[in-house]
């Protein structure tokens, strides 16, 4: 995982501004969001249970690495085969889901309270 994306997802778990380069993380009141290139791939409210994902019709390399960065912190992770985007989580019951890659489509994963135990377990796995 590349640094930019692993501090942004940190910066978008604990709810804090981050910029770098392309990429941003905005927080107005509760609401947390995660820009790529000014376009929100990832929102969240603070005090919530879920995370909100979209490829916001740019189905790219780099947006797929920070949703990547964002999911890994809930046990989701999404990957592409033969130009075709899938994903896998607790939302999906453990099953493999086609990711919607178009603009305005949006992909829920629910983590319930264990954000917390799933943060600490994957920042280890990527120190």
């Amino acid at each position: 995982m590349r640094e930019i994306t692993r501090k942004s997802a940190n910066a978008f778990y604990d709810g804090k501004r981050y910029g770098n380069g392309n990429t941003t993380v905005s927080v107005v009141g509760e609401q947390v969001t995660l820009l790529l290139h000014g376009n929100p791939i990832a929102r969240r409210q603070k005090t919530g249970k879920e995370v909100q994902v979209s490829a916001c019709g740019w189905a790219t390399p780099t947006t797929k690495e920070r949703l990547n960065g964002i999911s890994a912190r809930v046990g989701a992770c999404i990957w592409q085969e033969n130009h075709v985007w899938y994903w896998q989580g607790p939302a999906s019951g453990g099953a493999v889901t086609l990711f919607p890659t178009s603009e305005g489509q949006w992909t829920t994963i629910h983590y319930g309270s264990n954000l917390e135990q799933l943060a600490r377990a994957k920042e280890r796995q990527y120190e």
